[in-house]
């Protein structure tokens, strides 16, 4: 799911209240560049810390999203000399603690990706927002950094959007993928032409691969930790 951005939007008790700022804001240091956002993520670590906001836990001053896409306006000095970004570069970044929607965000220069002009953003914050946590995910799971040709992958949750980026790139490496889903993402799944599907709450039928893994991609988290461990 992606945002695209052309304000500021700060929400408070009575409502949304949208304001359209046009001060820039300064560079926090040499290393740092001023990027105004074209696109971000809405996410589900949005809602969590949203939450966290509602319940007093986290500062009113928090804005969520934290993968941006957007164009460099500000850059610092040691950035400017190095030329290693300029004005006007398009550019995506990940923001540990947020602030994506925002209309600015500053970043430091070791945490940019220079993007090629010719993509549109909110294609490149869609990739970002899955397909480079299943990137990471994968590089994880490989042996020594060898490749998963042949290898039987466990995908969790695969009806998921980082489930669906997983098993692409593993087939893309010549895995052969065992997806788990709820019922509704069946057809899509069996579409990709997976090895095996099972129902998530199906658990009998996961006896037939217990022992037949090499590699589990648990995108689900604790509901479904035990089951994956003992395929």
């Amino acid at each position: 799911f992606s945002l695209r951005i052309k304000r500021e939007v700060i929400v408070g008790k009575d409502g949304i209240m949208v304001l359209d700022f046009t001060t820039i804001p300064e560079v926090p240091s040499d290393d740092h560049v001023v990027i105004k956002i074209e696109a971000s993520t809405l996410s589900y670590r949005d809602c969590i810390e949203a939450n966290k906001l509602k319940n007093n836990v986290r500062s009113s001053s928090f804005s969520g999203g934290f993968d941006v896409v957007g164009r460099i306006v500000r850059l610092g000095i040691n950035v400017r000399r190095d030329k290693q970004f300029e004005v006007g570069s398009l550019v995506a970044a990940l923001l540990m603690n947020g602030g994506g929607h925002a209309k600015y965000a500053r970043v430091h220069r070791d945490d940019l990706i220079s993007v090629p002009d010719s993509l549109a953003p909110e294609d490149v914050i869609c990739i970002m927002a899955s397909y480079t946590t299943a990137y990471h995910a994968i590089e994880n799971g490989k042996k020594k950094g060898v490749p998963l040709t042949g290898a039987t992958v466990l995908v969790t949750d695969a009806g998921s959007p980082v489930g669906l980026a997983c098993i692409e790139l593993a087939q893309l490496e010549g895995a052969k993928i065992v997806a788990v889903s709820h019922r509704r993402f069946k057809d899509e799944i069996c579409g990709m032409n997976v090895w095996k599907w099972f129902q998530t709450d199906d658990k009998k039928s996961w006896e037939v691969i217990l022992g037949k893994i090499d590699v589990v991609i648990e995108t689900r988290g604790h509901h479904q930790f035990d089951e994956s461990c003992n395929s």
